[in-house]
């Protein structure tokens, strides 16, 4: 998703890329030649870097706690792809951390943000339909599969994401 974030956040008004932190030697070239102003620097230098506000955590979910954990600490606010981490604790604790620091911490839930998902938003909210009372979702576009997760951790959360936006409530029940 990192280039697609970068691509995006050009393309909002007020808001600077200075920054990348890429492990994978192998895509500093291409982010280069992309993006020959923005810098390649550690993760590290990028947490230490008192001119930078803000980080976006798009790593694989194994590594979002302590990413996010650390860039708390160092007074950052975050973005993060979703899901923000490995377990119930560890994202209590990333949130309790962010309340703290009184730090933006924000997770990634792209489809939110789309046209469609923004129409069917808003004609439920008019109550034009009457009650929504069952939900079916499909995901018919699998995508990259990550390593360090199942299905269920790297996908479901864009088809639960959406449906609790879109009702502003909970699930009462769900069959897989």
């Amino acid at each position: 998703w990192g280039p697609n974030l970068v691509r995006n956040f050009k393309n909002i008004e007020n808001c600077c890329v200075t920054h990348i932190a890429e492990s994978q030697k192998d895509r500093h070239k291409k982010i280069n030649e992309l993006h020959p102003e923005i810098e390649i620097q550690s993760f590290e230098e990028i947490i230490n870097n008192s001119n930078i506000d803000a980080i976006v955590i798009a790593t694989s979910i194994s590594s979002h706690y302590n990413l996010a954990k650390l860039a708390l600490e160092k007074e950052k606010h975050i973005l993060i792809e979703k899901p923000m981490a490995d377990s119930l604790e560890h994202a209590e604790k990333l949130i309790k951390l962010s309340k703290e620091k009184n730090k933006i911490l924000m997770i990634d839930h792209t489809y939110l943000y789309s046209p469609y998902i923004q129409k069917i938003k808003k004609i439920i909210d008019e109550d034009s339909i009457g009650k929504v009372l069952h939900v079916d979702s499909i995901r018919a576009n699998w995508g990259k599969f990550q390593s360090d997760y199942n299905v269920l951790w790297d996908l479901a959360p864009h088809d639960l994401s959406i449906i609790n936006y879109l009702l502003n409530e909970m699930p009462i029940s769900v069959q897989a």
